[in-house]
């Protein structure tokens, strides 16, 4: 399917950071890569330290079907609030350490 609007937005989020969804039956599973590989040699690639991220904000267009029941970071179970503004689903990750997962339940 092809959409006008882009399905993810973001605010605090470096240019190497990469945002991934998987779309499934009840939920979305959205990934958040954050590190920087540095290249040693012609081949391998190292990461050195983690990066910390902060409060970064993501926006996800809203093609859900059904009302949403539970947005929680999957690292912790933790709940995250959220909001709905011109069709995006709005929520903040409080912090991300190379990796988190983010599902969206509906």
């Amino acid at each position: 399917m092809v959409y006008k609007e882009p399905l993810i937005k973001y605010k605090n989020l470096p240019s190497f950071a990469q945002v991934t969804l998987i779309t499934q039956k009840k939920r979305i599973l959205v990934h958040v890569l954050s590190y920087l590989p540095e290249l040693r040699g012609k081949e391998m690639q190292i990461i050195e330290e983690p990066i910390l991220l902060k409060d970064v904000c993501i926006g996800l267009k809203n093609i859900l079907k059904g009302s949403i029941k539970r947005i929680y970071c999957g690292s912790s179970n933790r709940n995250l609030n959220y909001r709905i503004e011109k069709n995006y689903i709005w929520f903040t990750i409080p912090g991300i350490s190379s990796y988190e997962i983010v599902v969206v339940e509906t």
